[in-house]
């Protein structure tokens, strides 16, 4: 068991250089790595916090936009129904004005049949004088 105990020991010492090795290539490599790591993961949360705030302020943005899409579809809506009661009065308008000017064409028919009829009179009256042509004399 003396050579157990030698190969046992050699297992142990090229264990112990492969350790020590690896401690002092391999851990400050993996060392190095996980700085350069923290360093990214510290970069992207400095992103992730300002693309984060951007994105509330869209947000907000896209809120205020859609209320004002909303007023606007209201006073939208407002301005039609005025739109279409202000059609309907100028239609109401129109229908009484087209009924007064034909009241005012009747009329002045009436008056022009009237005056036909008048001068039919004086026609008939003959050689009397009239009244509104006296003559005033001779002229000063």
């Amino acid at each position: 068991s003396n050579r157990e105990r030698k190969e046992d020991v050699r297992a142990r010492v090229t264990l112990q250089k492969k350790v020590d090795k690896f401690q002092a290539e391999i851990v400050p490599e993996l060392q190095a790595e996980v700085a350069i790591l923290q360093e990214k993961l510290a970069v992207s949360n400095g992103d992730n916090e300002r693309l984060n705030k951007e994105l509330c302020e869209l947000s907000d943005h896209l809120h205020a936009v859609v209320g004002e899409r909303r007023a606007l579809v209201n006073s939208n809506q407002e301005l039609s129904a005025d739109v279409e009661r202000l059609s309907d009065d100028f239609k109401a308008s129109t229908e009484k004005l087209e009924e007064m000017t034909k009241a005012h064409t009747e009329m002045m028919d009436e008056i022009r049949n009237a005056s036909a009829g008048l001068e039919g009179m004086e026609m008939g009256l003959g050689d009397r004088p009239d009244p509104f042509k006296a003559d005033l004399g001779p002229a000063m």
